[in-house]
């Protein structure tokens, strides 16, 4: 269906909803009467009234977006508004009964002596039809600038949203940056080598990260290439003392997360987990799907909850709370747990998306 048929069939269907509501209405008034339900009046005509409003519809809303109501061009819209409504009005009501008689006697619905004397009949209908034509020109015109301030609303609403995560973003990257690069500046001193290394890992990771431009949302199979970077530069600072595994289930890679996701949360681990152990430690990522949620988790072998100061919620998971509020809602789960095998475990819970096809 294309889109012109489209929007003519919802129409219609707006204003079929609105003659059914009146038809009710109509029977259920004459059922609670005892009178029988006249079927002329109580249903075809209300039938053909509303239609006739559903053709006059597209003039109005074509008048509504020539002429806005709004500052600098009130009063001269107003003005065209009220010589449309003025013609609009009675042609409105004189079709509705034009068409009842004309078509209703060709149907039989209407009974012939009333069909060959419907002007007569209909003259006191028009001229109250005409005054409520009035007031069902201003219904559509209000029903329009409501429909249309929504969509303005939900359109700031949505750029809002896409500035908040732009800062967060911009606000994430640097906070890393600095980071990697306070880690070069003291391998440089100790491990000369193991600082060029890092420094060429930087340098993909940055690339990779670029080449993600303005998408707030990757593949997590893409999110792991570029944590698998950030892997690669920690282990060259921490050497044996960091593992790494990931357990990822295939069906999990083609889901969809925010961008730089997982790696302020293998951060943290790293950080509060591993830096904090006198031994080794072992950082794990897990990503499964279940059901219509993905579920992520970054655990660490090291102290556990009572090693992470109190305002660690700050860049790391603060911002990775925030953009996912931003991002779903209330529909997304973040949450720190110490299990008893003892570390740090943070799990994240998304709804499943799938990049469109």
């Amino acid at each position: 269906m294309t889109a012109p048929l489209g929007r003519a069939a919802r129409l219609v269907g707006v204003w079929l909803a609105v003659a059914l509501f009146f038809i009710v209405q109509n029977v259920a008034v004459r059922a609670a009467r005892g009178v029988v339900v006249d079927f002329q009046w109580d249903v075809f005509h209300e039938l053909v009234y509303w239609l006739v409003w559903a053709a006059f519809t597209p003039l109005i809303l074509a008048a509504a977006r020539r002429h806005p109501l709004e500052a600098g061009v009130r009063l001269r819209s107003l003005a065209r508004h009220l010589g449309l409504m003025v013609v609009v009005a009675p042609v409105q009501i004189a079709t509705s009964y034009a068409v009842h008689f004309l078509l209703g006697g060709a149907l039989g619905l209407v009974p012939a002596e009333e069909a060959a004397h419907w002007r007569a009949i209909v003259l006191p209908g028009v001229t109250w039809g005409t005054f409520a034509g009035f007031l069902y020109y201003w219904i559509i015109v209000a029903v329009y600038l409501a429909v249309l301030y929504r969509a303005r609303v939900a359109g700031l609403e949505e750029q809002l949203a896409r500035a908040r995560l732009d800062a967060l973003r911009a606000q994430l990257q640097p906070h890393f940056l600095f980071n990697t690069l306070n880690s070069i500046s003291v391998l440089t001193a100790t491990d000369p080598a193991g600082a060029n290394r890092m420094l060429l890992d930087l340098s993909e990771l940055l690339r990779a990260t670029l080449a993600a431009g303005e998408a707030h949302e990757v593949t997590l199979d893409r999110e792991l290439a570029m944590l698998e970077r950030y892997v690669a530069i920690q282990q060259v600072r921490f050497g044996d003392r960091l593992a790494v595994r990931f357990e990822i289930e295939p069906a999990a890679r083609a889901a969809l997360v925010p961008s730089l996701l997982l790696q302020p949360l293998v951060e943290n681990a790293v950080r509060h987990g591993v830096a904090a152990s006198a031994g080794p430690g072992t950082v794990t990522v897990r990503a499964a799907v279940d059901g219509e949620r993905l579920a992520l988790e970054v655990r660490d072998s090291g102290p556990g909850l009572g090693a992470v100061p109190a305002n660690a919620d700050g860049i790391g998971l603060g911002n990775t709370r925030a953009r996912l509020r931003q991002l779903y809602g209330e529909a997304f789960r973040l949450d720190l747990a110490s299990p008893a095998g003892g570390g740090l475990t943070v799990v994240v819970e998304l709804p499943l998306r799938r990049p469109a096809s």
